[in-house]
């Protein structure tokens, strides 16, 4: 999972780390992370329900394929606090998203 300023599936890894340090990440402001590895047959709910968990979501990005209308295998979570942030990051990195 990235970290920077601003998942269901089956058996599917997700990988988190810093996208980017900003100095409102570093004061413990919102915090956006890059989830990684993701099977296609996840939605944007899946990843809600999964981070949210965590602390209070800003936001979900999952990135779509145009082409073929499918998830691509990544996600943006943004969390309203690092500390949330570093908490999904500390349980989810190099874990697995089930349906």
């Amino acid at each position: 999972m990235d970290t920077d300023e601003r998942g269901k599936a089956a058996a599917a890894p997700a990988a988190a780390a810093p996208a980017s340090d900003s100095k409102a990440a570093a004061e413990g402001g919102p915090t956006r992370l890059h989830v990684g590895h993701l099977t296609r047959n996840v939605t944007e709910a899946h990843v809600r329900e999964i981070f949210g968990t965590f602390g209070k979501l800003r936001s979900v990005e999952l990135a779509i394929d145009k082409v073929v209308n499918l998830p691509r295998g990544f996600a943006y979570v943004e969390f309203e606090t690092r500390a949330a942030a570093d908490k999904a990051r500390g349980h989810m990195d190099g874990g697995q998203v089930r349906e």
